[in-house]
């Protein structure tokens, strides 16, 4: 197939226009600095694809500089796990109101404010969602259908009007199984659809946040990471955060370099857990001591899935799921901390 196909190795996606109410915001001191010293060669300052990017990224809040997110956003795990245990999937949604307020527990014990956070989605968790919104904590949801490849969207709904539903404190989280040496053709179909949603979040203002997981194939997990975010970019998408697996250091020093170039205005990178046993994430944790990009985690099973599958299973009650689960999220948090520490 031919390489350009779609345009997606042509020219750089342009960056969207911005939507109404955003134009009514006055532009930061970076927008006129930009613009004074290349107003020659910007006939038309409200179209122009570096002055809306900036007008995007510096006029919205910062965030924390340390993140410890309790990622469960699972659809399809949880219904297996409800399936193999014989329940009903009316079983998930109150699991996932109990993983809620076992994330709260650990936030106020632990005082971590906006520090703390979650992942959850809309099918099982609205009313976690409901509940996290207005309150402080970090929180961002799926709009990719589980394992799907190539990427598509849940409940097959435009994705600009699904977002326009959304509250603008939700971060936009997209899981996307890719490598840029993946088939052209399957390359440039999730390209399209990457395109699709970055357009989207910039139109209705949401944040983006991308997580990449490359497949199985003969280049290291750091590599293709970093060879799929330098493609990304070409193609003229720049999230506000990258969700990415660990990798070897050499490759978080040349990701976390590649971002900032691209990107400076990336509120950072979350690591994910990919059900790693808590001793082999502890370990993958420590090849991102070095990072300045590097906020926190966003991890799931390691956390809630042994617990999940005993309450399912009717082994343990409300109260030991919130206790063990806890304990799980207050354990990761600690393994983060001490893999941060430079000796």
């Amino acid at each position: 197939p031919d390489a350009t196909a779609g345009g997606t190795d042509s020219e750089p996606t342009p960056e969207p226009e911005p939507a109404e109410d955003e134009r009514s915001t006055p532009p930061t001191q970076e927008e006129l600095d930009y613009y004074l010293a290349n107003s020659d060669s910007i006939p038309q300052p409200d179209i122009d694809p570096q002055l809306n990017y900036l007008h995007r990224v510096t006029t919205r809040s910062k965030s924390a500089q340390s993140l410890y997110i309790h990622a469960f956003d699972h659809r399809i795990q949880l219904e297996d796990m409800a399936e193999q245990a014989g329940v009903p999937l009316t079983r998930v949604p109150l699991l996932k109101q109990l993983l809620h307020a076992a994330t709260l527990r650990v936030i106020d014990e632990l005082d971590l404010g906006s520090s703390g956070g979650l992942l959850c989605d809309h099918i099982y968790g609205q009313d976690v969602l409901n509940a996290a919104t207005g309150s402080g904590t970090w929180v961002a949801r799926p709009v990719e259908l589980p394992k799907a490849i190539p990427l598509e969207f849940e409940q097959g709904k435009s994705i600009g009007t699904l977002l326009k539903s959304w509250p603008l404190e939700h971060i936009i989280k997209c899981l996307v199984f890719y490598s840029a040496h993946d088939p052209l053709t399957l390359r440039d179909v999730q390209d399209k659809k990457i395109i699709e949603l970055y357009d989207a979040c910039c139109h209705s203002q949401h944040e983006l946040l991308l997580e990449i997981i490359p497949p199985t194939e003969s280049l290291s997990v750091g590599e293709s990471v970093f060879s799929s975010i330098e493609h990304l970019f070409s193609i003229g998408i720049r999230p506000d955060w990258w969700k990415l697996p660990c990798m070897e250091r050499e490759w978080v020093d040349k990701v976390d370099a590649l971002i900032k170039e691209q990107s400076p205005h990336c509120h950072g990178i979350v690591v994910l857990g990919l059900d790693a046993p808590s001793n082999v994430l502890a370990e993958g944790f420590k090849a991102f001591q070095s990072s300045q990009l590097v906020r926190g985690f966003a991890v799931g099973r390691t956390i809630f899935g042994v617990p999940a599958k005993a309450w399912f299973e009717n082994k343990i009650d409300d109260d030991a799921l919130i206790e063990q689960v806890a304990a799980n999220y207050t354990n990761v948090i600690r393994l983060w901390q001490n893999a941060m520490k430079v000796n």
